[in-house]
Protein backbone atom coordinates (compact mmCIF):
# COMPACT_ATOMS: atom_id res chain seq x y z
CA UNK A 1 0.00 0.00 0.00
CA UNK A 2 1.38 3.43 -0.63
CA UNK A 3 1.82 6.50 1.44
CA UNK A 4 -0.87 8.42 2.08
CA UNK A 5 -0.81 11.54 -0.38
CA UNK A 6 -0.43 14.88 1.00
CA UNK A 7 -2.27 17.19 -0.76
CA UNK A 8 -0.18 20.85 -1.95
CA UNK A 9 -0.98 23.44 -3.94
CA UNK A 10 0.89 21.93 -6.79
CA UNK A 11 -0.79 18.95 -6.45
CA UNK A 12 -4.45 20.39 -6.66
CA UNK A 13 -3.44 22.47 -10.17
CA UNK A 14 -2.17 19.26 -11.32
CA UNK A 15 -5.80 17.83 -10.99
CA UNK A 16 -6.84 20.42 -13.94
CA UNK A 17 -4.32 20.16 -15.80
CA UNK A 18 -4.67 16.46 -16.37
CA UNK A 19 -7.95 17.07 -17.80
CA UNK A 20 -5.32 18.36 -20.91
CA UNK A 21 -2.82 16.07 -20.74
CA UNK A 22 -4.61 12.73 -21.88
CA UNK A 23 -3.30 12.00 -25.47
CA UNK A 24 -6.52 8.97 -26.33
CA UNK A 25 -8.72 11.73 -27.97
CA UNK A 26 -12.00 10.84 -29.58
CA UNK A 27 -13.55 13.41 -31.78
CA UNK A 28 -17.31 14.17 -31.66
CA UNK A 29 -19.17 15.66 -34.79
CA UNK A 30 -17.83 18.81 -33.67
CA UNK A 31 -14.42 19.20 -35.19
CA UNK A 32 -13.34 21.56 -31.75
CA UNK A 33 -14.48 19.36 -29.62
CA UNK A 34 -12.19 16.59 -27.54
CA UNK A 35 -13.93 13.84 -25.40
CA UNK A 36 -13.20 13.41 -21.95
CA UNK A 37 -11.96 10.02 -21.54
CA UNK A 38 -11.13 7.11 -19.40
CA UNK A 39 -7.68 7.52 -18.61
CA UNK A 40 -7.60 11.38 -17.68
CA UNK A 41 -10.62 10.31 -15.47
CA UNK A 42 -8.43 7.83 -13.17
CA UNK A 43 -5.68 10.67 -13.56
CA UNK A 44 -8.04 13.01 -11.62
CA UNK A 45 -9.56 10.30 -9.16
CA UNK A 46 -5.92 9.53 -8.21
CA UNK A 47 -4.82 13.09 -7.69
CA UNK A 48 -8.08 13.68 -5.11
CA UNK A 49 -8.47 10.91 -3.68
CA UNK A 50 -6.25 11.50 -0.43
CA UNK A 51 -6.97 15.27 -1.15
CA UNK A 52 -10.67 15.81 -0.67
CA UNK A 53 -13.28 14.45 2.07
CA UNK A 54 -16.87 12.98 0.67
CA UNK A 55 -18.77 16.03 2.49
CA UNK A 56 -18.36 19.52 3.29
CA UNK A 57 -20.74 22.27 5.19
CA UNK A 58 -22.81 19.08 5.02
CA UNK A 59 -22.98 19.02 1.23
CA UNK A 60 -21.59 15.42 -1.09
CA UNK A 61 -18.96 15.82 -2.82
CA UNK A 62 -19.94 15.05 -5.91
CA UNK A 63 -16.79 16.10 -8.60
CA UNK A 64 -16.25 12.24 -9.10
CA UNK A 65 -19.53 11.58 -9.75
CA UNK A 66 -19.90 14.86 -12.33
CA UNK A 67 -16.84 14.31 -14.44
CA UNK A 68 -17.84 10.69 -15.24
CA UNK A 69 -21.69 11.38 -15.56
CA UNK A 70 -19.67 13.98 -18.34
CA UNK A 71 -18.04 10.94 -19.91
CA UNK A 72 -20.98 8.72 -19.87
CA UNK A 73 -22.61 12.21 -21.32
CA UNK A 74 -19.86 12.62 -24.25
CA UNK A 75 -19.28 15.93 -22.68
CA UNK A 76 -15.95 17.29 -23.81
CA UNK A 77 -12.98 18.49 -22.04
CA UNK A 78 -14.04 22.33 -21.82
CA UNK A 79 -17.04 20.90 -19.76
CA UNK A 80 -15.28 18.91 -18.24
CA UNK A 81 -12.42 21.77 -16.82
CA UNK A 82 -15.62 24.23 -16.10
CA UNK A 83 -17.24 21.82 -14.23
CA UNK A 84 -14.13 21.12 -11.90
CA UNK A 85 -13.25 24.27 -11.40
CA UNK A 86 -16.92 25.10 -9.73
CA UNK A 87 -17.10 22.37 -7.85
CA UNK A 88 -13.26 22.01 -6.28
CA UNK A 89 -14.07 26.01 -4.99
CA UNK A 90 -16.27 24.49 -3.03
CA UNK A 91 -14.20 21.66 -0.82
CA UNK A 92 -12.12 22.02 1.61
CA UNK A 93 -8.35 20.03 1.31
CA UNK A 94 -8.47 17.49 3.99
CA UNK A 95 -6.17 18.36 6.52
CA UNK A 96 -3.39 16.25 8.12
CA UNK A 97 -4.48 14.41 11.38
CA UNK A 98 -1.90 14.54 14.35
CA UNK A 99 -3.32 11.67 15.83
CA UNK A 100 -4.23 8.96 13.03
CA UNK A 101 -6.68 5.85 14.09
CA UNK A 102 -5.10 2.93 13.26
CA UNK A 103 -7.80 1.23 11.67
CA UNK A 104 -8.26 -3.00 11.04
CA UNK A 105 -10.86 -5.59 10.94
CA UNK A 106 -10.53 -6.27 14.61
CA UNK A 107 -11.82 -2.59 15.36
CA UNK A 108 -13.44 -1.48 12.03
CA UNK A 109 -16.53 -1.56 13.64
CA UNK A 110 -15.97 0.74 16.32
CA UNK A 111 -15.56 4.19 15.04
CA UNK A 112 -18.41 4.40 12.91
CA UNK A 113 -20.52 8.06 12.83
CA UNK A 114 -16.78 9.39 13.99
CA UNK A 115 -15.73 11.93 10.71
CA UNK A 116 -12.27 12.53 12.29
CA UNK A 117 -11.91 8.78 11.09
CA UNK A 118 -12.51 9.71 7.67
CA UNK A 119 -8.76 9.68 6.36
CA UNK A 120 -8.62 6.34 8.63
CA UNK A 121 -11.32 4.36 7.29
CA UNK A 122 -9.84 5.18 3.88
CA UNK A 123 -6.80 3.72 4.30
CA UNK A 124 -8.59 0.45 5.62
CA UNK A 125 -10.77 -0.11 3.01
CA UNK A 126 -8.15 0.94 0.04
CA UNK A 127 -6.10 -2.10 1.64
CA UNK A 128 -8.59 -4.26 2.08
CA UNK A 129 -9.76 -3.60 -1.62
CA UNK A 130 -6.19 -4.16 -2.93
CA UNK A 131 -6.12 -7.42 -1.27
CA UNK A 132 -9.35 -8.94 -1.49
CA UNK A 133 -10.84 -7.44 -4.57
CA UNK A 134 -14.25 -4.89 -5.13
CA UNK A 135 -17.18 -7.93 -4.97
CA UNK A 136 -15.48 -9.47 -1.64
CA UNK A 137 -15.07 -5.88 0.10
CA UNK A 138 -18.28 -4.88 -0.96
CA UNK A 139 -20.32 -8.36 0.37
CA UNK A 140 -18.08 -8.43 3.76
CA UNK A 141 -18.53 -4.44 4.39
CA UNK A 142 -21.92 -3.24 3.54
CA UNK A 143 -23.61 -6.04 4.91
CA UNK A 144 -22.03 -5.86 8.45
CA UNK A 145 -23.08 -1.89 8.44
CA UNK A 146 -26.34 -0.95 10.03
CA UNK A 147 -28.73 1.68 7.22
CA UNK A 148 -27.62 5.09 7.69
CA UNK A 149 -29.81 8.39 7.29
CA UNK A 150 -26.57 10.24 6.81
CA UNK A 151 -26.89 12.43 3.41
CA UNK A 152 -29.55 11.04 1.40
CA UNK A 153 -27.84 8.28 1.22
CA UNK A 154 -24.94 9.53 -0.82
CA UNK A 155 -22.42 7.44 0.16
CA UNK A 156 -24.20 4.64 -1.63
CA UNK A 157 -24.92 6.79 -5.00
CA UNK A 158 -20.78 7.35 -4.31
CA UNK A 159 -20.09 3.45 -4.14
CA UNK A 160 -22.21 2.69 -7.05
CA UNK A 161 -20.48 4.82 -9.00
CA UNK A 162 -17.39 3.36 -8.33
CA UNK A 163 -19.02 -0.59 -8.86
CA UNK A 164 -19.98 0.41 -12.31
CA UNK A 165 -16.81 2.32 -13.47
CA UNK A 166 -14.58 -0.98 -11.65
CA UNK A 167 -13.04 2.18 -10.02
CA UNK A 168 -11.62 1.22 -6.30
CA UNK A 169 -10.61 4.33 -5.00
CA UNK A 170 -14.44 5.78 -5.50
CA UNK A 171 -15.72 2.43 -3.68
CA UNK A 172 -13.27 3.46 -1.17
CA UNK A 173 -14.94 6.77 -0.36
CA UNK A 174 -17.91 5.99 -0.38
CA UNK A 175 -17.41 3.12 2.03
CA UNK A 176 -15.46 5.55 4.39
CA UNK A 177 -17.34 8.17 3.89
CA UNK A 178 -20.20 5.53 5.19
CA UNK A 179 -18.28 4.46 8.30
CA UNK A 180 -17.05 7.88 9.28
CA UNK A 181 -20.64 9.31 8.53
CA UNK A 182 -22.59 6.25 9.80
CA UNK A 183 -26.09 7.54 11.57
CA UNK A 184 -28.05 4.35 12.59
CA UNK A 185 -31.46 3.93 10.94
CA UNK A 186 -32.68 0.93 12.73
CA UNK A 187 -34.33 3.17 15.65
CA UNK A 188 -36.50 4.47 12.89
CA UNK A 189 -37.25 1.19 10.68
CA UNK A 190 -38.94 -1.69 11.43
CA UNK A 191 -37.33 -4.69 12.87
CA UNK A 192 -36.19 -7.51 10.51
CA UNK A 193 -35.56 -11.04 11.75
CA UNK A 194 -34.25 -13.60 8.55
CA UNK A 195 -34.67 -13.60 5.00
CA UNK A 196 -38.39 -13.83 5.45
CA UNK A 197 -38.95 -9.85 5.92
CA UNK A 198 -41.82 -8.86 4.11
CA UNK A 199 -43.77 -11.57 6.30
CA UNK A 200 -41.86 -10.30 9.61
CA UNK A 201 -42.36 -6.93 8.56
CA UNK A 202 -46.43 -7.65 8.11
CA UNK A 203 -49.56 -8.18 10.43
CA UNK A 204 -52.56 -10.08 9.60
CA UNK A 205 -54.72 -6.65 10.92
CA UNK A 206 -52.60 -4.14 9.40
CA UNK A 207 -53.94 -2.73 5.86
CA UNK A 208 -51.06 -2.31 3.03
CA UNK A 209 -51.31 -0.05 0.16
CA UNK A 210 -49.34 1.43 -2.58
CA UNK A 211 -46.60 3.86 -1.66
CA UNK A 212 -48.00 6.76 -4.46
CA UNK A 213 -51.23 6.18 -2.15
CA UNK A 214 -49.68 6.33 0.82
CA UNK A 215 -47.51 9.45 0.03
CA UNK A 216 -49.61 11.74 -2.20
CA UNK A 217 -53.31 10.70 -0.67
CA UNK A 218 -52.76 9.56 3.03
CA UNK A 219 -49.49 11.64 3.95
CA UNK A 220 -50.81 14.42 1.60
CA UNK A 221 -53.82 14.84 3.81
CA UNK A 222 -52.54 14.34 7.66
CA UNK A 223 -53.08 17.39 9.47
CA UNK A 224 -50.84 15.89 12.18
CA UNK A 225 -47.82 17.29 9.81
CA UNK A 226 -49.35 20.65 8.99
CA UNK A 227 -47.02 22.93 10.23
CA UNK A 228 -44.52 20.29 11.19
CA UNK A 229 -41.66 21.84 9.14
CA UNK A 230 -41.87 25.80 8.89
CA UNK A 231 -38.29 27.37 9.60
CA UNK A 232 -35.09 27.89 7.88
CA UNK A 233 -33.12 25.04 8.61
CA UNK A 234 -31.40 22.83 6.55
CA UNK A 235 -33.39 20.04 4.48
CA UNK A 236 -31.04 16.80 7.01
CA UNK A 237 -31.75 18.77 9.92
CA UNK A 238 -35.33 19.18 9.59
CA UNK A 239 -35.20 15.67 8.30
CA UNK A 240 -33.75 14.60 11.94
CA UNK A 241 -36.27 16.80 13.83
CA UNK A 242 -39.33 15.26 11.68
CA UNK A 243 -37.89 11.57 12.97
CA UNK A 244 -37.50 12.53 16.32
CA UNK A 245 -40.80 13.99 16.55
CA UNK A 246 -43.24 12.00 14.67
CA UNK A 247 -41.16 8.23 14.39
CA UNK A 248 -43.82 6.39 15.76
CA UNK A 249 -45.82 7.61 13.03
CA UNK A 250 -43.57 7.35 10.30
CA UNK A 251 -43.07 3.78 11.01
CA UNK A 252 -47.11 3.19 10.87
CA UNK A 253 -46.90 4.33 7.38
CA UNK A 254 -43.41 2.32 6.60
CA UNK A 255 -45.71 -0.96 8.01
CA UNK A 256 -48.63 -0.05 5.71
CA UNK A 257 -46.50 -0.37 2.95
CA UNK A 258 -44.24 -3.06 3.78
CA UNK A 259 -46.84 -5.76 1.99
CA UNK A 260 -45.77 -9.35 2.24
CA UNK A 261 -46.36 -10.30 -1.19
CA UNK A 262 -44.25 -7.41 -2.32
CA UNK A 263 -40.65 -8.31 -3.14
CA UNK A 264 -37.60 -6.51 -2.77
CA UNK A 265 -37.38 -5.60 -6.72
CA UNK A 266 -41.42 -4.98 -6.89
CA UNK A 267 -40.75 -2.38 -3.60
CA UNK A 268 -37.67 -0.77 -5.31
CA UNK A 269 -39.33 -0.35 -8.53
CA UNK A 270 -42.03 1.27 -6.89
CA UNK A 271 -40.02 3.66 -5.19
CA UNK A 272 -38.29 4.58 -8.35
CA UNK A 273 -41.72 5.65 -9.95
CA UNK A 274 -43.01 7.05 -6.72
CA UNK A 275 -39.47 9.26 -7.14
CA UNK A 276 -40.50 10.49 -10.46
CA UNK A 277 -44.10 11.73 -9.88
CA UNK A 278 -41.78 13.78 -7.25
CA UNK A 279 -40.00 15.16 -9.34
CA UNK A 280 -42.80 16.31 -11.73
CA UNK A 281 -43.43 18.90 -9.04
CA UNK A 282 -39.83 19.62 -8.11
CA UNK A 283 -37.60 19.20 -10.88
CA UNK A 284 -34.70 21.34 -9.84
CA UNK A 285 -34.84 20.30 -6.21
CA UNK A 286 -31.22 18.78 -5.06
CA UNK A 287 -33.12 16.64 -2.41
CA UNK A 288 -35.40 15.21 -4.61
CA UNK A 289 -32.59 14.67 -6.87
CA UNK A 290 -30.62 12.62 -4.69
CA UNK A 291 -33.58 10.52 -3.80
CA UNK A 292 -33.62 9.32 -7.51
CA UNK A 293 -29.82 8.51 -7.48
CA UNK A 294 -30.13 6.83 -4.04
CA UNK A 295 -32.61 4.06 -5.47
CA UNK A 296 -30.53 3.52 -8.36
CA UNK A 297 -27.92 2.96 -6.30
CA UNK A 298 -29.68 0.17 -4.35
CA UNK A 299 -30.73 -1.29 -7.43
CA UNK A 300 -26.83 -1.18 -8.54
CA UNK A 301 -25.89 -2.52 -4.68
CA UNK A 302 -28.59 -4.56 -4.47
CA UNK A 303 -27.28 -8.20 -5.35
CA UNK A 304 -24.30 -7.55 -2.72
CA UNK A 305 -26.45 -7.54 0.59
CA UNK A 306 -27.86 -10.10 2.04
CA UNK A 307 -32.31 -10.20 1.85
CA UNK A 308 -32.64 -8.82 5.60
CA UNK A 309 -29.94 -6.03 5.16
CA UNK A 310 -31.24 -5.18 1.27
CA UNK A 311 -35.06 -4.92 3.14
CA UNK A 312 -33.51 -2.40 5.70
CA UNK A 313 -32.06 0.02 3.20
CA UNK A 314 -35.00 0.01 1.19
CA UNK A 315 -37.29 0.87 4.22
CA UNK A 316 -34.43 3.80 4.96
CA UNK A 317 -35.01 4.93 0.99
CA UNK A 318 -38.82 4.93 1.43
CA UNK A 319 -38.49 6.84 4.95
CA UNK A 320 -36.15 9.32 3.14
CA UNK A 321 -38.95 9.74 0.53
CA UNK A 322 -41.36 10.23 3.32
CA UNK A 323 -38.96 12.58 4.92
CA UNK A 324 -38.00 14.85 1.91
CA UNK A 325 -41.79 14.60 0.73
CA UNK A 326 -43.17 16.03 3.79
CA UNK A 327 -39.90 18.15 4.41
CA UNK A 328 -40.88 20.29 0.97
CA UNK A 329 -44.66 21.01 2.48
CA UNK A 330 -46.40 17.59 0.89
CA UNK A 331 -47.18 19.20 -2.56
CA UNK A 332 -50.55 18.16 -3.89
CA UNK A 333 -49.97 18.29 -8.01
CA UNK A 334 -47.77 15.17 -8.11
CA UNK A 335 -49.92 13.34 -10.81
CA UNK A 336 -47.63 12.13 -13.49
CA UNK A 337 -48.69 13.06 -17.34
CA UNK A 338 -49.84 9.29 -18.75
CA UNK A 339 -50.31 10.92 -22.54
CA UNK A 340 -48.68 9.04 -25.58
CA UNK A 341 -46.16 6.02 -24.36
CA UNK A 342 -46.11 6.72 -21.07
CA UNK A 343 -47.84 3.71 -19.82
CA UNK A 344 -44.68 1.20 -22.13
CA UNK A 345 -42.61 -0.37 -20.19
CA UNK A 346 -38.94 -0.71 -21.35
CA UNK A 347 -39.47 -4.19 -22.37
CA UNK A 348 -42.34 -3.70 -24.36
CA UNK A 349 -40.42 -0.49 -25.77
CA UNK A 350 -37.36 -2.61 -26.77
CA UNK A 351 -39.45 -5.06 -28.85
CA UNK A 352 -41.26 -2.53 -30.92
CA UNK A 353 -37.72 -1.39 -33.08
CA UNK A 354 -38.65 1.67 -34.54
CA UNK A 355 -40.29 3.50 -31.51
CA UNK A 356 -37.21 2.11 -29.68
CA UNK A 357 -34.60 3.78 -32.06
CA UNK A 358 -36.80 6.96 -32.21
CA UNK A 359 -36.68 7.22 -28.51
CA UNK A 360 -33.29 6.69 -28.28
CA UNK A 361 -32.67 9.12 -30.99
CA UNK A 362 -34.63 11.23 -28.82
CA UNK A 363 -32.76 11.02 -25.90
CA UNK A 364 -29.76 11.35 -28.32
CA UNK A 365 -30.91 15.24 -29.07
CA UNK A 366 -32.14 15.83 -25.38
CA UNK A 367 -28.59 14.54 -23.80
CA UNK A 368 -26.93 16.67 -26.82
CA UNK A 369 -29.06 19.99 -26.20
CA UNK A 370 -28.41 19.46 -22.25
CA UNK A 371 -24.70 19.70 -22.22
CA UNK A 372 -24.47 22.14 -24.84
CA UNK A 373 -26.50 24.50 -22.84
CA UNK A 374 -23.65 24.32 -19.81
CA UNK A 375 -25.79 22.83 -16.92
CA UNK A 376 -24.61 23.41 -13.41
CA UNK A 377 -22.96 20.33 -11.81
CA UNK A 378 -25.48 18.98 -9.81
CA UNK A 379 -27.83 19.02 -12.70
CA UNK A 380 -25.54 16.84 -14.78
CA UNK A 381 -26.38 14.07 -12.09
CA UNK A 382 -29.64 14.33 -12.36
CA UNK A 383 -30.10 14.33 -16.56
CA UNK A 384 -27.78 10.46 -15.90
CA UNK A 385 -30.18 9.73 -13.43
CA UNK A 386 -33.22 10.40 -15.80
CA UNK A 387 -31.34 8.30 -18.51
CA UNK A 388 -30.81 4.92 -16.66
CA UNK A 389 -34.11 5.27 -14.54
CA UNK A 390 -35.87 5.04 -18.28
CA UNK A 391 -34.31 1.63 -18.73
CA UNK A 392 -36.26 -0.31 -16.64
CA UNK A 393 -39.34 1.97 -15.42
CA UNK A 394 -43.33 1.20 -16.43
CA UNK A 395 -43.12 4.65 -18.71
CA UNK A 396 -39.76 5.53 -20.07
CA UNK A 397 -40.85 8.37 -21.73
CA UNK A 398 -41.88 10.03 -18.72
CA UNK A 399 -37.94 10.15 -17.76
CA UNK A 400 -37.70 11.90 -21.63
CA UNK A 401 -40.64 14.04 -20.32
CA UNK A 402 -38.47 15.30 -17.28
CA UNK A 403 -35.46 15.44 -19.43
CA UNK A 404 -36.49 17.56 -21.82
CA UNK A 405 -37.72 19.93 -18.86
CA UNK A 406 -35.34 20.29 -17.72
CA UNK A 407 -33.13 21.19 -20.82
CA UNK A 408 -36.19 23.99 -21.28
CA UNK A 409 -35.74 25.35 -17.81
CA UNK A 410 -31.85 25.71 -18.65
CA UNK A 411 -32.45 27.39 -21.59
CA UNK A 412 -34.84 29.88 -20.21
CA UNK A 413 -32.43 30.61 -17.95
CA UNK A 414 -29.82 31.28 -20.73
Amino acid sequence: MSSVYQPTATNQSLATLHVYKDTHRCRTNYPSSTKISRSTLADILKDTHYMYPMECEQRPNILSRVLLCIFELEGDKDQAVNAYQQLVSSLHLLRPVSISVDIHQGNWKQHFGDTSCYQSYLTFFDTEIEQHGLSFVLTQYLNAMPPSIHSQLQPLVHIAFGLEHDLPLMVSEGLAHLASTLDDASTWILPTHNSNTATNLSSTTTPHCSFDYLLFDCIQSDPRFNGVMEGGRPVAAKIKLLLKNHGPLLQNYLQQWLAPSRSAEQQMDELINVTLRMMETKLLDEPTHQLLASILALRTLSTMWSPEVLSQWIQVQALLMICTFIVQGRPSNTKMNTLGAANITAVELAAQPVLFLQQQDDWSRCIASFISAGPPPCLILTMRSLYKTQQRILGPSSCLRLANTLVASLKEDL
